[in-house]
């Protein structure tokens, strides 16, 4: 099981762009609850099981709430994230990095949805099951990745009920020497070019534009607590490119 941290830094494809950091100031979970700056996860919730440890009334909340809405990857649990996706929390601009958030979630990966004609139900296929689990809980969280369409990533955005299309440019699959992948796209609305990268802080961190300091040692402690409870972490970049500097 992974964690869907939604702490976003920005970086680059290699060293030609340098991308900005966007913090969406707390710390989402794949499963479990965040609020008021803590957090649960099935990891936790097993070890005080295994220890004779009481779950606290909050705990037992987040699970029983979390069960409701589960679906295939997700088990999740967190009103004030959903307040921020509906505008309703911390505003206009933290719904903007959440969307970017899921959207690269949705973007930046090389899974295939296969659909069964019969119940019409849509399965992922991917070579990498955190690849499919970041995938579905894009989708989760209202951006659903369709498929691809003459070259570019189709994504359903339920909360304005539009598909938006990402013409690939790129695709730069992980490695253990590049760890991370990366991907360029151009989106077909605007013509805006993305860079769009997941991957390990000590790859991604390096290539953070100057002056994010402070956010990134934040977004470093939420990855360590994680890793400290035994789960794989990834750090989620965005950046944008000109036409020129793809060019090169």
């Amino acid at each position: 099981k992974i964690v869907l941290g939604v702490d976003e830094g920005g970086s680059a494809l290699e060293d030609e762009e340098r991308g900005d950091s966007v913090d969406d100031g707390g710390d989402g979970l794949r499963e479990g609850r965040r609020e008021g700056g803590s957090e649960v996860t099935e990891i936790s919730k097993s070890y005080k099981k295994m220890t004779g440890l009481a779950l606290t009334a909050e705990e037992v909340m987040a699970e029983s709430e979390g069960k409701k809405g589960k679906v295939d990857h997700v088990n999740f649990y967190d009103p004030s994230l959903w307040e921020d996706l509906q505008k309703k929390g911390r505003g206009d601009v933290q719904q903007k990095k959440l969307e970017a958030f899921f959207r690269l979630l949705a973007v930046c990966h090389s899974v295939i949805p296969e659909k069964n004609e019969g119940t019409g139900e849509t399965k992922f296929s991917a070579s990498s099951p955190d690849d499919e689990a970041l995938v579905c809980a894009a989708r989760f969280f209202g951006y659903a990745f369709e498929g691809r369409r003459d070259g570019s990533a189709l994504v359903r955005n339920m909360q304005r009920d539009v598909i938006e299309g990402y013409r690939v440019l790129e695709i730069l699959e992980f490695t253990s020497a590049r760890k991370r992948m990366s991907v360029i796209v151009e989106a077909v609305d605007d013509g805006q070019i993305l860079v769009l990268a997941k991957g390990a802080d000590t790859a991604m961190g390096p290539r953070l534009r100057p002056g994010q300091g402070a956010l990134l040692e934040a977004t470093l402690d939420h990855m360590k607590r994680y890793a400290s409870e035994g789960l794989r972490t990834l750090m989620i970049c965005s950046a944008s490119m000109t036409k020129e500097a793809f060019g090169r």
